[in-house]
């Protein structure tokens, strides 16, 4: 007999579990509710937390009560910790933030109101209040808001036994770490051993002879995507983040960028079609409005490539057959630059493409436009040539080659000159290349129909 997959157990498990709490809850059972949550890990309560009702979750807090694991806050989608953390008192939620690890804390209150932000703040622990200040204190989506503060470095003059048995007897190291940084007199980076190797060298072995060298260190204020690729090129565990002095102040473990490359790479897919979040868990008017604007922007382009139809009224009364080919002519140009943006956005984000290459990487995709657009003008043209006639099959081919040659151009410069005004071209891009490659199929279309036609 085959076995299904573990993940289908997974989710067979959870879903199982997920009926239980409803129908415990419903039933008002509270023992059984707050058992099924004393055995499971704070992202699978999470998974639950997103399949219910706010009044179900309502519910369900109050029954929790002071059992609700404050790591569950790191865990949910943003929806729903805020309205968590918006129906908690400032000291609940203080008292919560300080039962966590410092990253998953900044990010809970850098989600808050300034105001919320001070009362919160004096809420927490002192040692605690001394991380999240600092990290408030940087740039959002930088190093200095993703590093762990509790850092090993030691000394490079260091034996391998001393360092072990500082480790041996140290109170107040970080709850995971894979490796040891070796700092200069100056308390800079000057190289770095894995935490298993520490085991397998002399005991009289110094670190500075046993060490690797740091491949690269991070200022605070980096920002994470920049960050995540350091990481992806170089293929670290973790990195060193400095101050202004080169002195190492903290440390990014690979972890964290991890969920940093996940959040981007989501971020990027709803940007790709006008959306700037999910609002999985949003209400209903709030999902609306966070969707309206590029809905009306595209709505005005829409209305921009309807006026070039609008100008060639005449031709299309007079040959109709046009009106079979027109949609045809924009789909394939709207494929074909979606498919440049993706590739031109990716290479963005990870920085193949500058002054230096941009010249040959257009020459590519104008050819490669040039390419398609032939093919496709003889597949169509062809059918065209059989079920409509042999002008209209020719326009259509030629209207065609014309437009994906033009979506090849637009997608790539579209992007660039985005990003090079400063502006997310994931999220831009998209409206503005559908009227354009909209606009030109048009355009083509019945251009060459007025000249050819008339």
């Amino acid at each position: 007999m085959n076995k299904l997959p573990i993940e289908v157990h997974r989710y067979e498990n959870a879903q199982r579990r997920i009926a239980s709490i409803i129908s415990s809850l419903n039933s008002n059972s509270i023992s059984k509710t707050k058992g099924i949550f004393k055995h499971i890990h704070a992202s699978e309560a999470a998974i639950v937390f997103h399949f219910l009702s706010q009044s179900q979750r309502e519910k369900l807090i109050n029954i929790l009560g002071s059992d609700f694991d404050p790591y569950i806050l790191a865990f949910l989608d943003d929806e729903v910790r805020e309205e968590i953390v918006d129906s908690w008192a400032n000291d609940q939620l203080g008292h919560a933030l300080s039962s966590i690890n410092e990253y998953d804390a900044l990010e809970i209150l850098s989600e808050l109101h300034p105001e919320q932000k001070k009362a919160i703040l004096k809420s927490v622990k002192p040692e605690v209040r001394i991380f999240l200040e600092e990290g408030l204190s940087y740039p959002e989506k930088s190093a200095g808001r993703l590093m762990c503060y509790q850092v090993v470095a030691l000394p490079q003059d260091w034996t391998i036994e001393k360092a072990v048995s500082f480790l041996a007897k140290a109170k107040h190291l970080p709850e995971e770490f894979y490796v040891i940084f070796v700092v200069d007199n100056f308390n800079k980076p000057v190289g770095v051993i894995k935490l298993q190797d520490i085991y397998r060298q002399s005991k009289s072995s110094v670190l500075s002879h046993c060490m690797e060298e740091v491949l690269f260190d991070v200022s605070a204020t980096i920002d994470q995507e920049e960050l995540a690729l350091l990481f992806r090129q170089y293929s670290v565990i973790a990195a060193p983040v400095v101050n202004n002095n080169g002195s190492i102040i903290g440390t990014v473990n690979a972890n964290t960028i991890v969920n940093i490359i996940f959040k981007e790479s989501e971020e990027d897919l709803l940007h790709m079609v006008g959306v700037e979040d999910s609002g999985f868990h949003s209400n209903i008017l709030e999902t609306a409005q966070a969707r309206f604007k590029w809905l009306f922007v595209s709505s005005c382009m829409a209305m921009l490539s309807a006026s070039v139809i609008g100008m060639f009224q005449g031709v299309i009364s007079t040959h109709y057959q046009l009106s079979i080919v027109l949609p045809m002519t924009a789909t394939m140009g709207g494929n074909s630059g979606m498919q440049v943006v993706a590739v031109i956005i990716r290479a963005l984000s990870n920085k193949q493409i500058s002054m230096i290459n941009i010249w040959r990487v257009l020459r590519k995709e104008i050819l490669v436009g040039l390419h398609n657009g032939f093919v496709f003008a003889i597949i169509f043209g062809t059918i065209a040539y059989f079920f409509i006639s042999s002008k209209i099959a020719i326009i259509f081919g030629i209207a065609i080659m014309l437009n994906i040659v033009w979506s090849g151009f637009i997608g790539m410069i579209l992007p660039i000159f985005l990003d090079r005004m400063n502006m997310d071209p994931a999220l831009s891009a998209a409206s503005f290349l559908t009227a354009m490659t909209d606009m030109m199929g048009y355009a083509a279309l019945l251009l060459i129909a007025s000249y050819f036609l008339n």
